[in-house]
């Protein structure tokens, strides 16, 4: 089993450095995506600063994290939402740069990209990198364990989305990791193509599939 951990949302005070810790701990390396808005905070740009020099990944997951770009109604207010991110990753972003969009309730669909953000994304070549395996810890901050690690029994590589902006659900990575560990599973920073719709500005074939879709429904 193979898997990718990937946390969103933050930085967060709290919860980051539970993260950080436990990932050390277990000498895992994930990939952050951070939202704009959190970075208001000088010293949650600081702790984005931290999590880079500890050898993790860190993407652009929008500004405010308010709605599916494909689905707003101002399509330059949606655009803005991956530019100002940018430039305030852009110190210690990784390289390639790295984008995941706003899913709706998780859900991948047409809705995640609006031709102005695909064209300005692809342009700039970036990796879109999506997901597989909701941990759904916003829900059940102190269940999430079993039914994931159940869900993640069914694929051979997962890709994960937790939230570090919840402390109490990041509490339980440390016990999800040595489960994980005691299964023989495989960590790592790379991510499958089923769950890449964009690699260096290049569609994909999840890309197109998606693209495709967006073109059908308009």
């Amino acid at each position: 089993m193979k898997v990718t951990l990937t946390f969103d949302n933050g930085p967060h005070p709290v919860g980051t450095p539970i993260v950080l810790d436990t990932l050390e701990k277990h000498a895992v390396k994930a990939t952050f995506f951070l939202l704009g808005s959190q970075l208001a905070d000088n010293n949650n740009v600081a702790l984005a600063q931290e999590t880079a020099g500890c050898g993790h990944l860190i993407g652009n997951h929008t500004y405010s994290h308010n709605e599916a770009l494909g689905l707003m109604a101002d399509q330059q207010a949606a655009l803005r939402e991956i530019t100002d991110t940018a430039a305030i990753l852009a110190p210690f972003a990784s390289q390639p740069r790295l984008f995941r969009p706003v899913g709706k309730k998780g859900m991948i669909g047409p809705h995640l990209f609006s031709n102005e953000t695909w064209s300005y994304l692809s342009a700039e070549r970036y990796d879109c990198l999506l997901w597989n395996c909701l941990t759904r810890e916003w829900e059940r901050e102190e269940s999430w364990l079993e039914p994931t690690l159940a869900d993640m029994s069914q694929r051979p590589w997962s890709v994960v989305v937790l939230h570090d902006v919840y402390p109490a659900a990041m509490r339980h990575v440390d016990r999800f990791i040595q489960e994980l560990k005691a299964q023989g599973a495989q960590f790592t920073q790379e991510f499958p193509d089923d769950c890449v719709a964009m690699r260096g500005g290049s569609t994909t074939i999840l890309g197109k599939a998606l693209r495709d879709a967006a073109t059908a429904n308009a």
